[in-house]
């Protein structure tokens, strides 16, 4: 990861994951936050106080100093900012600058180092929501986040892109503010050119994931896919 990088969201074990796959997450510059839940912004203290450890406390004679940009409305900037606050990160010594941006809930388009991206209002309840898209030299790559099916998610999409999709469940026809595989599976006609990755998925036992994957496997077998972690695609 370089400095002109973008992470989507920040949970669970972001900095390992991002170490993992031998990314210098500690020079990164922008942080893009669909929405202000807990499940999509919790492990932003770990990350940013790993990256002062590694950027700045270890690295005296060259420390970090250009910011860590922030996207996202407005109240998930105040949930980010009392966060950082609650755990005093912007006092530890020599932390590098931080910028926070207030995006438009309408939707617009923003560059953050080398990417452009455009984000858009989605349907993830009373919780104001973006989904986003950037494109590559061959195909565009649209993220729903977590939202219901919404026509603005499907309007962005060519032929031959890449869709990573919210399927928050497998086992019923329809999921309040989610969009479950029922749905997802409804849709298909209708993106018949299009790459699909399957991420939220709900926590399955061995049984239940099995079973799943291997039904993928016979029905779609790569038109569909079941995200994993640190999995690498390109544009």
């Amino acid at each position: 990861m370089t400095r002109d990088g973008l992470l989507i969201d920040c949970n669970g074990v972001c900095v390992q994951r991002l170490t993992a796959a031998g990314l210098a997450f500690e020079d990164l510059s922008h942080v893009f936050l669909t929405h202000e839940h807990i499940d999509h912004i919790a492990a932003l203290p770990n990350f940013i106080h790993q990256s002062w450890v590694k950027g700045c406390l270890y690295r005296a004679d060259n420390r970090r100093t250009h910011p860590l940009h922030f996207y996202g409305n407005a109240p998930t900037i105040r949930a980010v900012r009392a966060l950082l606050d609650a755990v005093k990160l912007p006092q530890h010594p020599h932390m590098f600058p931080f910028e926070f941006h207030e995006l438009n809930d309408a939707g617009g388009t923003l560059t953050a180092g080398s990417i452009t991206l455009t984000y858009f209002p989605v349907n993830h309840g009373p919780t104001p929501c973006f989904g986003l898209t950037t494109d590559g030299p061959n195909r565009r790559l649209v993220y729903s986040a977590d939202t219901e099916p919404v026509q603005a998610i499907y309007d962005h999409l060519r032929d031959g892109d890449i869709l990573i999709h919210d399927c928050n469940k497998i086992d019923v026809e329809i999921n309040r503010e989610h969009t479950t595989w029922a749905q997802i599976e409804a849709l298909l006609p209708s993106l018949p050119d299009v790459t699909i990755y399957l991420v939220h998925l709900p926590m399955l036992d061995a049984e239940q994931d099995a079973k799943f994957q291997k039904y993928m496997k016979i029905n779609y077998a790569e038109s569909v896919i079941v995200g994993i972690d640190q999995e690498a695609v390109t544009l």
